[in-house]
């Protein structure tokens, strides 16, 4: 039971670090737009980068769903009682 706790948590963590980084490509595009370029990278290529990372993060949104499902149902049935 705790190495499934620590599994989930070390994949939590993971996921939050690539929320970070879906930050910094968000302001990283703001930026590229406003100035031309941002780190030496355009606005196209930020948005390439947005779209492959977005993808990433689709499948790890839905991993982390199904690795969470009982809490999910819990929560839903709380809700709708």
């Amino acid at each position: 039971m705790r190495e499934k706790l620590k599994v989930k948590a070390a994949y939590s963590m993971f996921l939050f670090i690539m929320f970070l980084g879906v930050i910094f490509i968000t302001i990283g595009t703001i930026m590229a737009t406003k100035t031309g370029s941002f780190l030496g990278l355009s606005k196209l290529q930020f948005m390439e980068l947005r779209s492959k990372y977005g993808i990433i993060m689709m499948f790890l949104i839905l991993i982390h769903l199904t690795m969470n499902r009982s809490i999910m149902k819990k929560e839903l049935e709380i809700l709708f009682e």
